[in-house]
This record gives C-alpha cells, structure tokens and sequence, in this order.
C-alpha cells in the first residue's frame, strides 16, 4: 500500500484562512450573539479552527485526503468541534 505525504497540500489549502477570517471581522458589524460565536471560535484550538474552515471550503472526502484518514473520522471530528460551540454558547 502506497503512503501519500498530504502536508503541502493541507498546508496550501490552509494558507488563506488566517487572512479570510481578519477580513471577515474587519468587515462586518457583528450583533452581540455573533461576537460571542467568534469569541468561542477564537477560543477553540488552531487544529479545530483549521478543520471548521477547511470544511467551509472543501468537501469532506478531500479534507479527509489531506489527513490521511477516513471520511467518518472527519464527520466525528467536525461533530466534536460542533458540540464544544455549542457547550459554550
């Protein structure tokens, strides 16, 4: 069985996100239950932040291409990170 390196492709696919979501923020007037979404956003680990925007952007068998693991892997991943927002909300 062939091993892919997905690295710089994860990488490349992460390489706008930091700057989308500035833009994001210093683009929009935020209500107080927006702000609080963004708060607990910020708050959550880089890795869960990477995965909420990866899956924004790329369908979930691409994202699980890129970490070399199984689709359903992803979908308990973005579960997980689903029920930590909403914990803290």
């Amino acid at each position: 069985m062939k091993t892919y390196y997905q690295n710089d492709v994860l990488k490349a696919a992460l390489h706008d996100s930091k700057t989308i979501y500035q833009s994001m923020k210093d683009s929009f007037d935020f209500d107080d239950d927006q702000l609080k979404v963004l708060e607990v956003f910020e708050n959550l680990s880089q890795f869960d932040r990477d995965l909420i925007y990866l899956s924004s952007v790329y369908p979930v068998s691409e994202i699980a291409n890129m970490y070399n693991v199984t689709r359903q892997y992803i979908y308990k991943l973005l579960h997980k990170v689903q029920n930590k927002i909403h914990n803290q909300l």
